[in-house]
């Protein structure tokens, strides 16, 4: 948001619906706690790494088989993963493994691997649902020992790579929540090029930490802002709670003016307007004998049903939004735009069981 006193503001709520390692042949036992850690030994040749977010398994994956792509190979009388790109492809390609992590009681978080082969390896950092940093370490010609420790206390990183320890440096952007803390590792292949990975081993310094709640690091609530806005404030408490406010509210709504069952009519509503597919919509509906807005989505493929508020911000000078979301297996979000800026999201919440209440406050003055 730059500069965006006297236009018109739209406040978006949108929910989207989406739908055990061995450690063996370690270059470096870390000090502290591991976390989780990879020599990819239990894969057979040709064969991609296990997937399964929420457990002590690899999150994630990018690539396109046969294209861009990992699996499992035998190198130097030993298994490793093996990132490709196909010789048949015609620009570079960017496969990626990933993991997510809660760092929730971590003085520290640190990353180690070894890698040996083409291509660009990189390190990316992401925070808050969105790219923090990334780093692209220096290889020499054979095996490199690869590290990356990130200071949630001193808001510094640290990488080892070739040219020994560097110094530490400032985290470019602030961490709200480090409950999501996502490190994907990336090889950026010429076509016909290959790299290998081996023994990667994700450790913390601290030991008072829950193993199995670390490799469960998509859930909680990840907020999406700039490091120059404020961050979330939450609390859990039941729905239809009246804001607490200094100044004047202009739209209240609590659910409880419509028809049960009945879709959402922006145009007899205070909301601006309903974007929305047919198979993912608003509807009114009830939760615990309270009034309450549920989406129910139909169909596999992901939708944004969004609910819009557009009021005259020209007399306004600061705005406080607030609501409260169950999520059972999607993403809430609140997003900004105004006449001239393309839309933001401040945050999102994630997964949750019990009511999260959320409070976002906007200075239209300061563009904070």
């Amino acid at each position: 948001m730059k500069g965006t006193t006297k236009k018109l503001l739209s406040l978006l709520l949108c929910v989207c619906m989406l739908f055990g390692c061995g450690l063996t042949n370690v270059f470096a036992a870390p000090s502290g706690t591991v976390l989780f850690a990879d020599d990819f030994s239990a894969l057979a040749p040709g064969e991609s790494p296990m997937l399964e977010p929420g457990t002590a398994a690899w999150t994630g994956a990018s690539q396109t088989k046969g294209v861009a792509y990992m699996e499992g190979a035998e190198f130097e009388k030993n298994m490793v993963l093996k990132f490709i790109n196909a010789e048949s492809n015609t620009k570079n390609g960017y496969p990626t493994i990933k993991k997510d992590i809660d760092a929730t009681n971590m003085k520290d978080l640190t990353v180690s691997v070894r890698v040996h082969g083409e291509g660009r390896f990189r390190i990316n950092v992401l925070t808050d649902n969105e790219t923090n940093f990334y780093v692209q370490p220096k290889k020499s010609d054979g095996w490199t020992d690869i590290s990356l420790t990130i200071d949630f206390e001193k808001l510094t990183y640290t990488l080892t790579d070739a040219n020994g320890t560097g110094e530490a440096k400032a985290i470019p952007n602030e961490i709200y929540d480090i409950r999501a803390i996502s490190i994907q590792l990336q090889n950026i292949l010429a076509p016909g090029t290959h790299c290998y990975i081996d023994d990667v081993v994700f450790s913390t310094s601290s030991s008072n930490v829950d193993v199995a709640k670390a490799n469960n690091g998509t859930v909680g609530v990840a907020v999406k802002t700039a490091s120059s806005r404020k961050a979330l404030k939450t609390e859990t408490k039941p729905a239809n709670v009246t804001p607490t406010t200094t100044g004047t509210v202009f739209v209240h709504d609590d659910a409880s003016k419509g028809t049960q069952g009945a879709t959402v009519n922006a145009a007899s509503s205070q909301w601006t307007k309903q974007t929305t597919a047919t198979l993912a919509q608003f509807k009114y509906g009830m939760h615990n004998d309270n009034p309450v807005y549920i989406v129910d989505s139909t169909s596999t493929s992901k939708h944004y049903p969004t609910l819009k508020l557009s009021p005259q911000s020209g007399e306004l000078k600061k705005v406080s939004v607030s609501f409260s979301v169950i999520t059972s297996s999607s993403t809430a979000a609140l997003i900004i735009a105004s006449d001239t800026d393309r839309s933001s999201t401040l945050f999102s919440v994630g997964k949750s069981t019990d009511w999260q209440s959320v409070v976002a406050e906007i200075d239209l003055e300061n563009s904070t």
